[in-house]
C-alpha cells in the first residue's frame, strides 16, 4: 500500500516543501492507518505539509482515541 501511495502522489506531482517526492518508508499501522507523523516520514515531506494537505481535502483523516 505505501509504495502505491508514493507512486500516485508522484504521477499526480506532489512534491514536498523542499521538493522531495513520496518515499514509500513502511510507517504502516497494523490496521493499515498512519498517525500523522507517519504519514509525513513515510511520503517523505514535513509534517506541515500533511497539515496542508488534510486542510485542503487532498488527504483524509480520522481520530483515535489515546493513539498518537
Amino acid at each position: 500500500m505505501d509504495k502505491a501511495i508514493a507512486e500516485t502522489l508522484n504521477r499526480e506531482g506532489f512534491v514536498g516543501a523542499r521538493g522531495c517526492t513520496a518515499d514509500a518508508s513502511p510507517q504502516e499501522r497494523p490496521d493499515d492507518s498512519y498517525s500523522i507523523q507517519g504519514t509525513a516520514a513515510t511520503l517523505g515531506v514535513m509534517l506541515q505539509t500533511i497539515l496542508n494537505y488534510l486542510a485542503r481535502g487532498l488527504l483524509t483523516h480520522r481520530l483515535t482515541k489515546g493513539e498518537p
